[in-house]
């Protein structure tokens, strides 16, 4: 089932043309792609493997942090596992959302969008162990997955185009990092004059994190 040359195919294509490779990926199903388990095997287990590894071995040469903050074996696997797990929570809800906003439910095809979408993420894992770029690097792979799978999901859920939202974001890299830079600038700025008031750094917690899976389940 698991067969090198098309994981390195579908990858490459990807990196390389996305919308193309998309649009081939999906006209293969179900002869090539053939269900959520052959994406699974074909692509996301052996380029998150992969991704990990050299993240892994990277951090033990740098001395950086792997993915959860060590370098252990346990914290190798536990964010191995994690990952992945997580490919299955996105795919159903891109499943369900679909359904309810007029697109196709097919969970064949919603993991097939998340195992292409995912590829630059899972690679970039591999240099997020990188001395002072390497988390800037995986934060942009991540950013690119995420505007791979609002591109990939028309092709797979035939959602249609009324139900999609309008995002917008920078088409250079320079405009890009120039707003990273200063948001930067002046959010450690905001940290270190008022620490007393430091709460978190992050867009969302755990109460945001459940009310997707709850709001299915109910």
């Amino acid at each position: 089932m698991f067969d090198i040359q098309a994981t390195i195919k579908w990858v490459t294509a990807v990196l390389q043309n996305p919308d193309a490779a998309a649009a081939e990926y999906k006209s293969a199903l179900p002869e090539v792609a053939g269900s959520w388990q052959r994406s699974f095997v074909q692509i996301t287990l052996p380029v998150y493997v992969a991704g990990s590894v050299f993240g892994y071995i990277l951090a033990l040469i740098t001395g950086g942090s792997f993915l959860y903050g060590g370098v252990g074996v346990g914290f190798f696997l536990f964010g191995l596992l994690w990952s992945l797990g997580w490919t299955f929570v996105i795919a159903f809800i891109f499943d369900y959302l679909s359904g309810m906003f007029g697109g196709t439910r097919n969970f064949d095809a919603a993991y097939a969008v998340v195992a292409l979408a995912i590829i630059p993420a899972a690679l970039g894992t591999g240099l997020g162990p990188l001395p002072w770029i390497g988390w800037l690097i995986s934060l942009a792979a991540s950013i690119y997955s995420l505007t791979l799978a609002y591109r990939f999901i028309p092709t797979f859920l035939e959602l249609p185009d009324e139900s999609r939202v309008k995002h917008f974001h920078p088409t250079r890299w320079g405009s890009y990092l120039r707003t990273q830079r200063q948001q930067g600038h002046w959010r450690v700025f905001l940290h270190f004059t008022h620490r007393g008031h430091a709460v978190a750094d992050s867009y969302s917690n755990w109460v945001d994190h459940i009310q997707p899976p709850l709001a299915i389940a109910t």
